[in-house]
């Protein structure tokens, strides 16, 4: 039995591959100072965690490595955060998740996210307030993704899941750092953000993919909560939705023993900003058109990459298996695959977000 007092929580855990060697990467935070004092007020200086570095032939050894410089026992069961960089994604995720998965206190609920950025510079960055860095979009991912639904936060349990599971695509989360947003007086503040994603097809690592090209995921993604949708005509912006939780069904068809597929999305909007006098039916109309070729044009860019960024192929195994299984010798989606015409996609405004109605 040993106090808490002796014992060094951790908190997150990255990877880095370095001269064909591991780099292993840890977080630790002092846990006397992420509870509030009595009172509730806030701390007044910026809670600093600790980070530690060691490198090995493996995962294993480079904790080895770590534990001859630990000045008290660490323990792994609060990590809540697992951060690889591109390169030891190119390497090979199974070793590392074999690794830890030999640590019984790990816990597969932790999230897991890629970076090109410095291991050491997306531990350091400090939320708000001088709080916890466990409020951070490190440990808490699905605070922000409530108000803006893009990219699904993942947690181990559901990308060692998917990556096992056939046909399917496993699409990891990518962090950033940004500075673009907010200030702390005159100074810059860095925060961590998620701009993209690192696709999984098979269990080979295909590439990453920017935000700007995956607009069309979050109409095809049923955890969506919220996400914006800016309407234009000519270049000028006439409204802005905020769409909510879309219903997706998807049919798997055969043409010419080629796969294809029949989308049907339902979505609830509320206006958000109208710029322009413009009917209820329009609107519906132009959202509906975007949404399409938003689907479409993320649709192609998984293709350039022979990835499935919306997940059709599973769909097809799931419910034609015995097809699947003659065309997995090869990527079996092509663009004939998904069309315009095969989208259906019906929007339905429930409130104008104001007391005045919307123009009929």
């Amino acid at each position: 039995m040993k106090n808490i007092q002796d014992i060094n929580y951790l908190t997150a855990i990255g990877v880095d591959m370095e001269d064909d060697q591991y780099v292993v990467y840890v977080q630790m935070l002092d846990f006397s100072n992420v509870t509030k004092p009595e009172g509730g007020s806030k701390p007044t200086q910026p809670i600093t965690p600790w980070i530690g570095k060691a490198k090995g032939k493996n995962v294993i050894t480079a904790l080895n490595e770590m534990y001859k410089t630990s000045q008290q026992q660490l323990y792994f069961g609060q990590i809540s955060a697992l951060v690889c960089t591109e390169k030891a994604m190119k390497g090979g995720l199974e070793p590392i998740i074999d690794a830890l998965d030999r640590y019984r206190e790990f816990r597969y609920t932790s999230w897991v996210f890629g970076t090109k950025e410095t291991m050491e510079n997306i531990f350091a960055v400090q939320p708000f307030f001088n709080q916890s860095p466990l409020s951070s979009l490190l440990h808490e991912p699905q605070a922000p993704y409530f108000q803006e639904s893009s990219i699904v936060p993942l947690q181990l349990r559901q990308f060692v899941k998917d990556f096992r599971e056939p046909g399917k695509t496993s699409l990891i989360p990518s962090l950033t750092i940004s500075k673009e947003n907010w200030k702390t007086g005159f100074k810059e503040q860095p925060l961590l953000k998620i701009d993209g994603i690192y696709a999984f097809h098979s269990g080979t690592y295909k590439g990453w993919l920017g935000r700007k090209q995956l607009q069309g995921m979050r109409w095809m993604e049923p955890e969506t909560k919220r996400s914006p949708l800016a309407i234009e005509m000519d270049g000028k912006p006439l409204v802005t939705l905020s769409i909510e939780k879309p219903k997706v069904n998807v049919t798997s068809l055969i043409a010419d023993n080629k796969p294809t597929f029949h989308v049907d999305i339902s979505v609830k909007a509320t206006i958000s900003q109208e710029l322009e006098n413009i009917s209820q039916a329009d609107i519906e109309q132009e959202a509906e058109t975007k949404i399409k070729k938003e689907i479409i044009e993320t649709y192609e860019v998984g293709l350039n990459n022979k990835t499935d960024i919306l997940q059709l192929e599973h769909k097809f195994y799931r419910q034609k298996t015995k097809e699947w299984k003659k065309m997995i010798e090869d990527f079996p989606l092509t663009k004939e695959s998904l069309n315009l015409n095969d989208i259906v996609v019906n929007v339905h405004i429930t409130d104008s977000g104001r007391y005045k109605t919307i123009a009929e």
